[in-house]
């Protein structure tokens, strides 16, 4: 996947990041909008504006954002949070002077224009729509908890294509490496870098605990004033085990298979350490080491 399709923006509206050209308005003027009944989408159709789109484009994107709305209702997920018109608000513009596919705000999301015709337009705003329904659930979290559990989300509401695994890691990265915007902390990948390619943990967490664990997740995370990693400790700990416990789980399964996400176990897993030879002859297996990132596997 291109960085420029599948990087997302932390939340605008709470200015946790400092990039170095100012981020768009939440809310950016635009001439032409289309809705239904929970979404609206503004874009403009001039053709003298870079980023300009058509109406029959803006129907993609309230078609894909609909689809992603049933999905996690049905799931028994909460409706997105909604903007200023009563709907989720969905901006379609010009983002690559950001490098990144949206920029999302409490009740609104500003969508890059590229990804209305890209092959990843129904994961993007998938993800997008979910981070309505995660503000809606318990506010802001860290951006790697938010995109992390988004990806999840989409790519469940879209069954899991081939797609989703195409990066699934790296796997020595740690699950709460957080990034600013216009920094590359965690990888020079923006995709990875902002946090989506770390959805199987939660993939691991839902098939355990059901699809609905997400929403403690959010809503501990609330509680400890935003901590996503205080707020997965303690949703894991209400149901009797420990974020060690179950991270070491997640490790295993990466290596065994047996997902109910069954995408996931077509995924190619790297194997650190050289091969250790079996046969008839015997003596002692030497010992290997090599170190493990926090909150990594290897």
């Amino acid at each position: 996947m291109a960085a420029a399709v599948c990087a997302f923006a932390v939340p605008a509206a709470l200015g946790t990041h400092l990039a170095s050209l100012p981020l768009p308005s939440c809310t950016p003027p635009e001439s032409q909008t289309v809705q239904d009944a929970h979404f609206q989408v503004s874009y403009s159709d001039d053709p003298n504006v870079t980023g300009h789109i058509t109406q029959a484009q803006a129907g993609t994107v309230l078609a894909a954002a609909e689809r992603a709305y049933a999905s996690y209702t049905t799931a028994g997920f909460p409706t997105p949070m909604v903007g200023g018109s009563g709907k989720t608000e969905l901006y379609i513009m010009d983002l690559s002077p950001w490098n990144i596919a949206s920029i999302y705000c409490g009740g609104s999301v500003v969508v890059d224009s590229a990804t209305v015709t890209g092959d990843s337009m129904d994961f993007t705003i998938g993800l997008d729509v979910f981070t309505q329904v995660e503000f809606a659930i318990g506010g802001a979290a860290p951006n790697w908890l938010m995109n992390g559990a988004g990806a999840w989300a989409s790519w469940r509401a879209l069954g899991y294509p081939a797609a989703s695994i195409t990066d699934i890691g790296p796997f020595d990265m740690a699950l709460d490496c957080a990034t600013a915007l216009d920094k590359t902390n965690c990888s020079a990948n923006e995709y990875e870098n902002l946090g989506e390619s770390r959805w199987p943990f939660y993939e691991y967490l839902t098939e355990k605990f059901g699809p609905l664990f997400m929403i403690d997740v959010f809503n501990a995370t609330s509680t400890a004033g935003g901590n996503g990693l205080v707020g997965l400790q303690n949703a894991i700990a209400a149901k009797g085990s420990t974020l060690a416990a179950e991270y070491g789980g997640y490790a295993a399964k990466l290596l065994s298979g047996g997902w109910t996400a069954s995408t996931l176990d077509a995924a190619t897993i790297p194997v650190s350490g050289s091969k250790i030879q079996t046969g008839t002859s015997s003596g002692a297996i030497p010992s290997q080491s090599f170190g493990i990132n926090h909150l990594a596997t290897k």
